[in-house]
């Protein structure tokens, strides 16, 4: 539960457009500067100053702590010459401004470094170090709002899942390495021709799935087919005796959890690999129904297999 709220918290926090981050930033420094003006205590005051460096800081990075430093150090000696002028010592006040100033940089370069690390660390956990594609836990949460999504909306959503027939035969004949190799060379390819919102994983192994949100059965063909022609035309294909078994789950009617949605994808993906090597099936998946039997077929005499 804890991890699922920091998730949530970051990923509003990592959405926060440009306009919006710099909207909050001058209201806060606005703020900080007539509290400043009003209050006699100039070190509460100054501490005020710490909320828009951390706004900028989160929304901009460095940049923009910097620049917020800045700006709160220059309006916190603009108002203290402008409410002490009569008492005003030259040279304790430049030695204010340099340690006020240093202490915003600081302060602001330290939470834009940790809103890098947080960042890196989230990137980490929802991402196959192998590939460079998302994980399956990515997957999992993916799959989980688009299921929110279509029950909200009526909208379907498909799932292609991909096995890489003959993967073995690699490892065994040309060692660990060029299978590794030979998974981050189809990752890349199967990212190629997709649409922003669309999603590749590697589940493990050599079993990697797209999810494609809003893709009936027909887009979801139309994908596939953009699919078999680009791995069958990768050179690297013709050094490996392999092919591409492909399921195409299209969900009309989400069932109750991710986890039945997988075990559907997963006897698909069997029964595609007990119809041979190479080829594609079609299902769809409506409420209710525990296996794939409803209008389940293969591509097509012609597409159905990954040309060699």
């Amino acid at each position: 539960m804890r991890n699922g709220w920091r998730e949530r918290t970051l990923n509003r926090l990592a959405s926060m457009g440009g306009a919006w981050v710099t909207g909050c930033t001058a209201v806060l420094l606005g703020t900080a500067g007539l509290l400043d003006w009003f209050s006699q205590a100039e070190i509460a005051s100054s501490l005020v100053y710490l909320l828009p460096i951390s706004v900028a800081a989160w929304g901009y990075g460095r940049i923009g702590a910097a620049v917020a430093g800045c700006l709160s150090a220059g309006m916190w000696l603009a108002i203290d010459l402008a409410t002490n002028a009569g008492v005003i010592t030259p040279g304790l006040e430049i030695v204010n401004m340099i340690v006020l100033t240093v202490a915003f940089q600081l302060f602001g370069q330290l939470l834009a470094t940790l809103k890098d690390l947080l960042e890196h660390e989230r990137k980490l956990a929802r991402t196959d170090p192998l590939t460079s594609v998302h994980n399956r836990r990515a997957f999992w949460s993916a799959a989980a709002r688009e299921m929110a999504r279509g029950r909200r909306q009526g909208t379907p959503f498909s799932l292609a899942y991909i096995d890489v027939d003959g993967f073995k035969g690699v490892n065994d004949s040309f060692g660990h390495h060029a299978g590794d190799e030979l998974l981050r060379r189809i990752a890349l390819a199967l990212q190629e021709d997709l649409r922003e919102l669309d999603m590749v994983a590697r589940l493990g192994g050599d079993e990697f799935v797209l999810l494609l949100p809003g893709a009936n059965e027909a887009a979801a063909g139309k994908v596939i087919q953009r699919l078999q022609k680009t791995l069958a035309k990768a050179a690297w294909r013709q050094s490996f005796d392999i092919d591409f078994s492909i399921g195409v789950q299209t969900v009309l009617e989400s069932p109750e959890s991710v986890e039945q949605l997988v075990a559907r994808a997963d006897e698909l993906m069997y029964q595609v690999k007990r119809s041979g090597r190479g080829l594609v099936l079609f299902d769809m998946l409506r409420s209710g129904e525990d296996s794939p039997k409803v209008n389940v077929r293969p591509a097509g005499p012609s597409s159905s297999r990954i040309a060699t």
